[in-house]
Parts: structure tokens; C-alpha cells; sequence
């Protein structure tokens, strides 16, 4: 619970935080927290593989059948600006079959993820 927390207010700051796009860079929100939180599936980016780039955070579950189906949007998302764009995704498991590791790896393999 205290890792959805963080990561729902990770993603706040960030929404937040983009509405005043002609401030300098110095002020920009920083991901520091949620990129030193947790098990990464994937190699865990460094603010400055981030900076410069657009940041979205998606917290899913991959039981979600919505969250299933944003995922190729994500990924023509990705595609199209893919320089220009990172995506975090923040697995935050509603079941106690969604908290195992394994699972979220064989799941997250069927869909392409990692």
C-alpha cells in the first residue's frame, strides 16, 4: 500500500508538475523516488537517461483488462516518439496472485512488456 502511495504521487507530481512547461528545467519535478523504489523487471533508468524526455508513468495491474489494453497504445505511443518519450510502468498487484514475482513476469511476457 505505501508503494501505490508513492508512485500515485510520483505520477501526481509529474501531471502537476508539466503545467508550467516554460519553466527552466532546474524546476522540474524529479523521478529520483520511484526510479530508487522496488525490483525493476527491466534495467532501472538513471535520471539522466530520463532527462530531456517525456515521462509517463503507467501504473497497472496486468490482471486488469483495462490496463491490458492500453498497452498497445502505449506501445504506438512509443513508436511515434520514441526519442523523445519514456514510459515507467508500476506494476501495483490488486491479488494476491498479481503480488508474486513470477507471475508478473511470465504475465508480463505474454504481453511483450519485458
Amino acid at each position: 500500500m505505501k508503494f501505490k502511495l508513492a508512485a500515485a504521487l510520483a505520477a501526481a507530481t509529474l501531471i502537476l508538475g508539466s503545467a508550467g512547461a516554460g519553466r527552466p528545467a532546474a524546476a522540474s519535478p524529479t523521478l529520483g523516488p520511484l526510479i530508487a523504489y522496488g525490483d525493476w523487471l527491466s534495467l532501472r533508468p538513471s535520471e539522466a537517461d530520463l532527462r530531456g524526455r517525456v515521462v509517463l508513468v503507467d501504473i497497472f495491474t496486468f490482471g486488469c483488462f483495462n490496463c491490458k489494453n492500453v498497452t498497445p497504445n502505449l506501445r504506438a505511443l512509443y513508436r511515434k516518439h520514441d526519442s523523445r518519450l519514456a514510459i515507467i510502468g508500476v506494476h501495483t498487484p490488486e491479488t494476491q496472485y498479481e503480488s508474486e514475482r513470477k507471475n508478473v513476469v511470465a504475465n508480463l511476457a505474454t504481453l511483450g512488456i519485458v
